[in-house]
């Protein structure tokens, strides 16, 4: 099983991240992608992941992630969003993620989140 990272965050809820699929993904392998290009061109290669966790980091990136969301319907995503502004969410929900959370969300409200999508992917 994989699980796809994508984006740029802090360092310590990367890390969370990283225990909670551990935790709850046995076995499960971690790819990161600092780029929406390069998760895309991951994606096209090979539908061997499970699900896709990214950090929507910026504006900027949440838009490219937008424009290439044709890219995320093989596959269940998990998307954190910068903020909780009604232009934000908006973007956000139209790339229908199966789990949404927000930077200031806690690590606890996020990890329930995954454990969710994981049940359901």
């Amino acid at each position: 099983m994989k699980i796809l990272f994508s984006g740029e965050w802090k360092r310590e809820l990367v890390e969370e991240m990283h225990r909670t699929i551990v935790d709850e993904c046995q076995g499960a392998g971690v790819e990161f992608f600092p780029t929406v290009d390069g998760l895309a061109n991951r994606i096209n290669e090979t539908r061997d992941a499970r699900v896709a966790v990214i950090f929507a980091d910026s504006e900027e990136y949440l838009l490219n992630l937008y424009f290439m969301k044709h890219h995320l319907y093989a596959i269940p995503v998990f998307l954190l969003l910068p903020d909780r502004e009604p232009e934000t969410r908006a973007v956000g929900f139209r790339i229908k993620p199966r789990a949404l959370c927000f930077k200031d969300s806690t690590v606890e409200e996020i990890r329930q989140s995954f454990r969710r999508l994981l049940a359901v992917a």
